[in-house]
């Protein structure tokens, strides 16, 4: 089962399992034997860092402000990208809040004299 076959509710795979192989359908990859030098658990490792949280979240925030430019630019979504729209959301809010947080409660303060 594919993410877009989830429905909410459906449980995840715990996190630890993310890294199996697939079972897709697609073909498995085996992680571990590409990783060689030891890169794909460094990645990992900073991704899971408070920096790591920082600069995903920082990614989903620009990529959607730059999918809503568009839109109001060249007109409305198609569904394909609505549903795009949505799943980074959910991502940005649920996985990865911290840039977000801060931005937002920065403009919430914009007004206000130190």
């Amino acid at each position: 089962m594919g993410y877009r076959d989830m429905k909410f509710g459906d449980d995840l795979p715990e996190w630890n399992d993310w890294d199996k192989p697939s079972t897709n359908g697609h073909g498995d990859i085996n992680w571990r034997d590409l990783d060689e030098d030891g890169s794909r658990a460094e990645a990992v490792e900073l991704a899971s860092s408070m920096r790591g949280q920082w600069l995903i979240g920082m990614a989903l925030y620009v990529t959607l402000d730059v999918i809503k430019e568009q839109a109001e630019q060249f007109g409305p979504l198609d569904e394909q990208d609505q549903k795009d729209v949505r799943d980074l959301t959910t991502m940005m809010d649920k996985l990865f809040p911290l840039y977000k947080n801060v931005i937002d409660h920065g403009k919430e303060n914009d007004d206000e004299e130190l």
